[in-house]
């Protein structure tokens, strides 16, 4: 067996680029507290899917990812640093949500996909994502929505069924917004603005909850650019969708107030 070529690591900043499957594998297995966190910063930099990207099969982060499934299928290292216990819940959920986007048009990515989501919404990994949207930790809350909106845009009812939508954390979950304004909001987003963009892109499973008519509420302090994607996500999957009952949409909208 030929040996296992270590990670390049780029000198001066402590990065490390991932160049074949075999190196991830073994670089997650780490369990050295600072080499670890330095491997899943490195990971998660070197597949990231920018906002309203959508890389091709030829992309070298679509090529790596998919290789490391097949190797470890259902992204089972990330799964071990999780259940762990470690510091680095927002590493591993973000890194998996970018991994989803990753694999979400590929031609074997259907199969990837199910693997991983059938274990990250079994009854163990649900109740852990729900209990972290009501943690506090705001990188950690960002990390939980992340995944589950990647998620929603694979399998939405596994996903809108995974979720604790009566939980008293969501709807005070709307109310945070950036201290600072941001000039791309989806692109950073706040934690209202990541709930938000996941009630949407659930809809219309999300429109009998109270949750949706929450989201309306402070809809005026939005940037622009969020009221636009809450109204033609609305007309959309709404409005625009003859399977949606007339009586459904009336019941929603008819009494909405808007402020």
């Amino acid at each position: 067996m030929a040996k296992l070529k270590r990670p390049r690591t780029v000198q001066g900043k402590n990065t490390v680029t991932f160049q074949i499957a075999e190196q991830v594998v073994e670089a997650l297995k780490s369990r050295n507290p600072d080499a670890l966190k330095n491997v899943l910063v490195s990971f998660r930099n070197q597949i990231t899917v920018g906002f309203d990207e959508r890389p091709g099969v030829g992309d070298a982060r679509v090529a790596l990812v998919t290789s490391w499934l097949e190797k470890s299928p259902g992204a089972s290292e990330l799964f071990d640093i999780w259940d762990t216990g470690s510091n680095y819940t927002s590493l591993v959920l973000v890194s998996l949500a970018h991994t989803l986007s990753l694999i979400s048009g590929t031609p074997a990515g259907s199969t990837h996909a199910a693997v991983i989501l059938r274990v990250l919404f079994d009854s163990t990994h649900a109740r852990r994502l729900n209990a972290h949207l009501a943690s506090g930790q705001t990188d950690v809350v960002l990390a939980a929505l992340k995944v589950f909106g990647a998620a929603a845009l694979i399998d939405p009812r596994s996903t809108f069924d995974a979720i604790s939508w009566t939980a008293k954390a969501l709807p005070k979950l709307l109310s945070h917004r950036h201290r600072t304004p941001t000039s791309q909001p989806l692109v950073h987003p706040s934690i209202r603005t990541a709930l938000v963009t996941l009630i949407l892109a659930l809809l219309p499973l999300t429109l009998p909850l109270e949750l949706f008519t929450t989201l309306f509420k402070g809809i005026a302090q939005d940037e622009g650019v969020i009221i636009k994607l809450i109204l033609e996500a609305c007309w959309e999957k709404v409005w625009g969708d003859v399977k949606v009952p007339k009586s459904s949409k009336i019941k929603v909208f008819g009494g909405l107030g808007i402020y």
